[in-house]
């Protein structure tokens, strides 16, 4: 299993952008989509931790750009672009038996994550699978019995990819390789060999240019054991004609 813990900090980014969203949903009067439930507590709770979900997913696959306001068009049309990147889409739910669910009018390129708050704030990165893959007609269901028909895809289905799998599908668009330490569009990155972001620097020393080694948390080295001490030398035999020799 794949989990995220979210900091005190990254909770409070969170729930402040839910709240500007619901904001500036009120502010324009808009409906909710497909007959989900508008009392205002209700409502806002969604975004709050909908924008959780997608902090958490952020800090998976990090570094990406998170699309972290919405614009007035977006919030009119109800066609917002993807969360992370401009191919992911997350969607967070708040029980562990919820299913992935992709909307009738969900784009069929992008990438739909699951991640599960059910032991916030630790989240479940659960897996992730294309909006073409999760438009099938056996996921094709009105969960709630309340006209609300979606594409629900169960979380252990086999259409669900591993998280690693998308994590590498990022780093592959970035062009970033295993391993790779140095410049990207502006920005110092570092890997670890295995594909995954490298938090741990050996040898590094920006100062001096020097780029050093960097592994993920499941791949840095172990600190070696401490030496043992060194026997201390016999002490040395007492003077001829010393007094307080035995």
């Amino acid at each position: 299993m794949t989990w995220i813990t979210l900091s005190e900090a990254d909770i409070v980014e969170a729930d402040a952008c839910g709240e500007q969203r619901r904001a500036l949903s009120k502010a324009l009067r808009l409906k909710s989509s497909n007959n989900a439930p508008m009392d205002d507590a209700t409502a806002l709770a969604r975004d709050i931790w909908g924008a959780r979900g997608e902090v958490a997913g952020r800090n998976y696959l990090a570094p990406v750009k998170w699309k972290k306001f919405l614009t007035e068009d977006e919030l009119r049309s109800g066609k917002k672009l993807p969360d992370l990147e401009d191919w992911i889409d997350v969607k967070a739910c708040r029980q562990s038996h919820h299913c992935l669910m992709v909307q009738h009018d969900n784009p069929p390129d992008v990438a739909y994550l699951l991640i599960c708050a059910a032991e916030h704030p630790h989240h479940r990165v659960v897996g992730w699978c294309w909006g073409h893959e999760a438009k099938q007609e056996r996921f094709w269901e009105d969960k709630s019995r309340r006209n609300r028909w979606a594409f629900f895809v169960p979380r252990n289905d086999p259409i669900l990819r591993s998280p690693l799998d998308l994590f590498r599908e990022v780093r592959r668009r970035q062009g970033a390789e295993p391993g790779f330490v140095g410049e990207r569009d502006g920005h110092f990155v570092h890997y670890c060999h295995c594909g995954r972001w490298g938090s741990f620097g050996y040898g590094a020393s920006l100062r001096k240019d020097i780029l050093g080694t960097w592994y993920c948390k499941d791949h840095k080295p172990t600190p070696q054991e401490p030496l043992p001490p060194l026997p201390r030398p016999p002490p040395p035999p007492p003077a001829q004609g010393d007094l307080f020799a035995e």
